[in-house]
């Protein structure tokens, strides 16, 4: 398994925030969310060698190894079909530009407060602070600066935002990779 620059990798987390998020959002009516934290793969090369990047506590940039490799955590991987290679280097130079940036929590908060608004993204938009990334808006921003989206704005994306657009846009995204039952 190859992975290359602009895969983005969807995790499902059994924890108690990986559970919050995915209730605060899934959308009324719509299906269970299954993902609930996202990142995108900066340097392609074997499945476990490539580097991944993703706001965590952090913005990191590690090995898939690293990240996932001896955890259990589901994982599915989609990839981006007709890049251009300048579309690649601006996606993947976003990316890099969050790197060791702190985590923005008081987004997760503001997803939270529009949710209770039924998402009305009155509280994201007050919170698109670029140096405080949670993981979906590291992702969103990065496709942005190629002039591409998720079909939301960059700085109201949830990870089953995006999930929902790669699965929804077979002429966009392809499925390439996944272990444990998440799609």
């Amino acid at each position: 398994m190859i992975l290359k620059p602009c895969d983005i990798v969807f995790t499902r987390s059994s924890g108690f925030l990986g559970r919050m998020i995915r209730f605060f959002t899934r959308r009324k009516g719509e299906s269970k969310t299954i993902t609930s934290h996202v990142g995108i793969i900066t340097y392609g090369s074997d499945l476990w060698n490539s580097t991944i990047v993703e706001a965590q506590t952090h913005t990191n940039r590690h090995s898939m190894q690293e990240a996932y490799g001896s955890s259990d955590t589901e994982l599915c991987i989609f990839r981006p079909k007709n890049l251009t290679n300048e579309q690649v280097e601006k996606i993947v130079a976003k990316a890099e530009s969050y790197v060791g940036d702190d985590y923005g929590y008081l987004k997760l908060l503001a997803y939270a407060a529009d949710w209770c608004l039924g998402e009305r993204n009155v509280f994201r938009r007050l919170c698109r602070i670029d140096s405080r990334p949670i993981c979906s808006y590291l992702v969103a921003r990065s496709y942005e600066a190629a002039g591409l989206d998720f079909g939301v704005d960059d700085y109201a994306a949830s990870p089953d935002d995006i999930l929902d657009f790669c699965t929804g846009n077979p002429d966009k995204y392809v499925f390439v990779w996944q272990r444990g039952n998440m799609i």
